[in-house]
């Protein structure tokens, strides 16, 4: 992977990416660096690049034929490099994003804006997106560039010394986005303070209990939530194993949504893009008052249908109830009773729930079935509560 990253002052960034890590991945050859002065491609005897603002306002703005040259030439080095211009104005930089960025192995341009930025009409035309580390300003891009770049290298397969490092750690998938527990390492007792007992004994079980109840800022029902992720699942009922969705269902859920036949008496109003579904995993999983699932065929693997239970915003012992089978020739073989009991008993077994509750459409006949079968009782109905392409829909309440 290579970034090539578009200055105007490339003596500053020279230090940092000849030391430490990244020095060592440019030496393996897992990523290169390439700094460029934007300065090179100016037009003006004084290799100005800035100028003042159409329509007035303080300070100057980085000239658009300067910048644009700069990308044209790191574009011959890599013409499918992805442009990405460092912005207060873009969207924030999260580990989710340095991962896709790494996952991607596109070579990455960087434009290190300066002054009041960079002209707009390049932003509108040679920029595929803009990204910001923070809710703040810096004088330029420099800082920034460093922080997106050391973000996505470490990420890098060979990067690390253990790749391990990279995976339980803080806003890491393994976490479900969260922050990190406290971590210790020798000697035992360090002025007086001592490593908690739990953590050199040994029982690996106990070690996770602790390392769960010690990630700062949770509550105890996303806590719980932790756990269950983490130790409860997959588990399996007599036909299928419930687990937790992973980046390759995407696909699936894609087939599934934008089938009129699944989405037919769902609350679901297709079409949904990849962006769409894309969004949904990343905040199932991150979203501790969601247990999502992915459910499989016991004897193939096969993932056949999605579910979710949603905990209650403003009560924590109550969660909606979702289910979608996607592959239509799974309909008909009772798999749906089966999962819906399965679910509800980690509900109320394992997350602890008093209630649970769903809607759904008063023509889907057969789904009511399912779910009385279940034990859910109907408790009302919601006339035309629900807008899809089609029109409005009555829903019957059930828990």
């Amino acid at each position: 992977m290579k970034f090539h990253i578009l200055t105007l002052f490339p003596e500053l960034l020279e230090g940092f990416f000849s030391g430490a890590l990244l020095k060592k991945a440019q030496d393996k050859n897992i990523c290169a660096i390439e700094l460029t002065n934007i300065r090179d491609f100016s037009e003006d005897k004084h290799r100005r690049v800035d100028d003042t603002l159409y329509g007035g306002g303080s300070g100057m703005l980085m000239q658009p034929e300067p910048v644009a040259k700069s990308i044209e030439y790191a574009q011959e080095k890599s013409p499918k490099a992805r442009v990405i211009s460092l912005s207060p104005s873009g969207e924030t930089l999260t580990q989710n994003k340095a991962q896709s960025l790494a996952d991607s192995k596109e070579d990455l341009i960087i434009i290190c804006g300066r002054y009041e930025g960079i002209d707009h009409r390049v932003r509108a035309t040679m920029v595929d997106e803009e990204i910001s580390i923070g809710e703040y300003v810096l004088n330029g891009g420099e800082s920034a560039a460093t922080v997106l770049v050391e973000a996505v290298a470490r990420l890098l397969p060979g990067m690390m010394g253990d790749q391990n490092s990279s995976v339980m750690e803080s806003h890491s998938p393994a976490l479900f986005g969260q922050k990190e527990f406290p971590q210790f390492t020798r000697p035992r007792v360090w002025r007086e303070l001592s490593v908690p007992s739990v953590l050199v004994e040994g029982d690996h079980k106990k070690i996770l209990d602790w390392q769960m109840s010690h990630i700062p800022g949770l509550s105890e029902e996303e806590e719980t939530m932790m756990r269950i992720r983490l130790k409860s699942l997959p588990q399996k009922s007599k036909h299928l194993i419930y687990r937790l969705p992973t980046e390759s269902d995407i696909d699936l859920w894609m087939k599934w949504v934008n089938d009129p036949k699944v989405t037919e008496k769902l609350i679901l109003d297709p079409p949904f893009t990849r962006e769409d579904e894309e969004g949904f995993f990343e905040m199932s999983l991150t979203n501790l008052g969601i247990l999502p699932f992915t459910i499989c065929e016991k004897e193939n693997d096969r993932p056949i249908a999605t579910a979710a239970l949603t905990r209650d915003d403003f009560n924590p012992l109550s969660a909606d109830y979702g289910i979608l089978i996607g592959e239509k020739d799974c309909w008909g073989k009772g798999y749906g009773t089966e999962m819906t009991q399965k679910i509800l008993h980690i509900g109320f077994e394992d997350l602890g729930l008093t209630r649970i509750h769903l809607r759904v459409f008063v023509e889907n006949v057969a789904a009511q079935r399912v779910y009385e079968k279940c034990g859910f009782q109907k408790i009302g109905v919601a006339k035309k509560s629900i807008l899809k392409s089609d029109g409005y829909h009555d829903c019957l309440l059930y828990e």
